[in-house]
């Protein structure tokens, strides 16, 4: 929680990074907001919060496109560091017992569905954790499914095009 705490005793914007943080956002995003200190008369709060999302039109899709991050965050832990595997090198991957436990951990922090599921469980992060702005961190092995995700998103939460 150490900058969450520096970020509200200093008056400045705080983000934290769900997307591969261990712990969950809940009691560091609580307490940027009840310690926050104004540093000048227009200083207010604002939390961003970072998500990992893999959206698919299909859950079995958005599950395959998740697994390259599974693979990697459990070979990282384990400190077998590697490049972000293929789908199908995750799908003939043999898990050692601790690569396996690392993906409970991994299971917790992403958020893997189609667009109505994600958008629904992103809503529900923000608002529990009072997030000002989400940003979304897709690292898919596939760039067309990557870019995908975010169109899917996208059009879940009814953004369009911008100038």
């Amino acid at each position: 929680d150490y900058s969450a705490r520096l970020s509200a005793e200093l008056g400045l914007p705080f983000a934290f990074a769900a997307h591969f943080s261990p712990d969950a956002p809940d009691a560091p995003m609580k307490l940027y907001r009840t310690r926050f200190e104004p540093n000048g008369p227009d200083s207010r709060p604002h939390a961003i919060l970072a998500l990992a999302v893999f959206c698919a039109d299909t859950q079995i899709e958005a599950e395959r496109m998740a697994s390259s991050m599974k693979l990697t965050f459990a070979q990282l832990r384990t400190g077998k560091p590697d490049r972000l595997p293929s789908p199908e090198e995750v799908a003939s991957h043999a898990w050692t017992p601790a690569e396996r436990s690392v993906v409970d951990f991994v299971d917790r922090i992403q958020i893997v569905g189609t667009p109505g599921e994600c958008r629904a469980r992103i809503l529900e992060v923000a608002e529990r954790t009072k997030a000002d702005e989400v940003m979304i961190a897709t690292h898919a092995w596939d760039p067309a499914a990557r870019a995908h995700s975010y169109e899917l998103l996208a059009r879940a939460f009814e953004l369009g095009e911008r100038s």
